[in-house]
């Protein structure tokens, strides 16, 4: 059987509303390795600046019983969707919404994020918070007129409004 028949056998049987995540490569099963990719996304989401979660996308949608993480580097954003069983995993400031989406793709996200680390500090410069504007203010903008929102928002990252001028 070639890789391609293997695929169309597990589309259908997902198609059918069979859960294929017991399968496995004889060492993982796809709910073991999407369970690693969640633990390991929230612990670091954790422990980076700008990060933000959100239970509706910009546009009002969602697919059902998830939410959306993401972080915003330099280059644009990385983002994941989970199962909002699992929200309270991710400790990090929430958006009423997400930001636009910005294209990005899986292998997008994952260069966005090894680079914003290959960088060896977590902390942005001033350069790079300019840079980083565009982006910062699309979460922002997510707020609206609430400031307070906006203002805690920030403060887990320990940045003042005056710092980015607003």
């Amino acid at each position: 059987m070639t890789l391609q028949e293997i695929q169309k056998e597990i589309d259908a049987l997902h198609e059918n509303g069979e859960h294929v995540g017991s399968l496995s490569d004889g060492y993982h099963s796809f709910d073991d390795l999407y369970d690693h990719r969640m633990v390991l996304t929230a612990a670091l989401f954790r422990n980076v600046p700008f990060t933000w979660k959100s239970k509706i996308h910009e546009d009002g949608t969602m697919f059902d019983d998830d939410f959306i993480v993401g972080v915003t580097t330099p280059d644009g954003f990385a983002t994941y969707h989970y199962n909002l069983e699992h929200w309270d995993k991710f400790r990090m400031p929430e958006l009423p919404h997400a930001p636009a989406f910005d294209g990005h793709t899986p292998e997008q996200a994952m260069e966005r994020i090894l680079k914003y680390f290959a960088r060896g500090t977590l902390q942005y410069n001033s350069s790079e918070v300019e840079m980083l504007m565009p982006f910062l203010n699309q979460v922002l903008d997510t707020f609206g007129d609430d400031r307070v929102c906006m203002r805690n928002y920030l403060n887990a990252f320990h940045i003042t409004p005056d710092q980015i001028g607003r």
